[in-house]
């Protein structure tokens, strides 16, 4: 416990001295125009769309919609890199996603409640040619402080596609420890339209980041071990015209606990603005 109330006040204090101090000015990372503008994300026996996106005439997504409607987010600019997200579907759970960079990076965002009380902070680590290499969400403890909830890394192809993702859970609050590995393999060539949602770890706010190369082809494959269920998921694609994806199959095989060896089907669907 001491390590995890340590760590989230290290997060605080990053956090207030990039408020209140100058940052050295770097050129920005270029923004990569959205080649793909997804519309709607629909995944196989849950809330659709499970994803939505709205975009204004620069291409730049202006609302995010997740889960048929329970989350809808306006999405705020300063220019080219986003400054705010706010779910705008429930008055009375509003949520507002302050963004903060340093370098032309993102450095962190703070998730306030509808009263503009903090509860939630997630610190980004870049390397210098502005590849996401960790995540650290940490969560308010009553008159504690925060306690660091989850760090996630992650190690990349030489192509940039991501190659694993390590994520941490901590101790905190009904949350049990836990570690799990996600493993892509066998990338496609062809424009990827969810890597996004890796990032959308339970039980966190969606957050956008803009211009970030993270999932830029298919996987065909993702290997799931550590802590918990263990599975295997060999993916197929089906694409449009254009070469986007529109159907993502996936036969997900257990590898461990009593369902070891069983099989089932996953399926996203993807539609796009023309």
């Amino acid at each position: 416990m001491k390590k995890q109330l340590l760590t989230g006040s290290i997060i605080i204090t990053v956090i207030t001295l990039a408020c209140h101090k100058d940052p050295v000015r770097h050129p920005e990372p270029p923004i990569v125009s959205p080649a793909l503008r997804v519309k709607d994300i629909n995944e196989k026996n849950l809330p659709s769309p499970y994803y939505h996106f709205e975009y204004n005439d620069t291409g730049n997504i202006t609302v995010a919609g997740f889960q048929a409607g329970l989350r809808t987010y306006d999405v705020g600019y300063n220019g080219k890199v986003i400054e705010s997200m706010e779910n705008t579907s429930d008055p009375n759970n509003k949520i507002r996603i302050e963004y903060q960079y340093m370098n032309g990076d993102l450095l962190a965002v703070s998730v306030k409640d509808k009263n503009g009380v903090t509860f939630r902070h997630c610190i980004f680590t870049f390397s210098s040619s502005h590849q996401l290499q960790q995540m650290d969400w940490d969560v308010a403890d009553g008159n504690v402080g925060f306690l660091l909830e989850q760090t996630v890394t992650f190690s990349y192809y030489p192509d940039g596609n991501v190659m694993e993702i390590v994520t941490h859970n901590y101790p905190v609050g009904v949350q049990t420890e836990a570690t799990y590995t996600d493993r892509f393999e066998s990338y496609d060539d062809h424009l990827n339209p969810d890597g996004f949602s890796l990032l959308h770890t339970t039980p966190h706010e969606l957050v956008l980041i803009a211009g970030l190369k993270f999932q830029v082809n298919n996987p065909r494959r993702n290997i799931h071990t550590g802590d918990g269920i263990n599975f295997e998921i060999d993916y197929s694609y089906s694409y449009d015209s254009k070469g986007r994806p529109t159907v993502k199959t996936g036969d997900v095989k257990f590898t461990n606990g009593t369902n070891a060896g069983q099989h089932f089907e996953s399926q996203s669907t993807f539609s796009y603005y023309d």
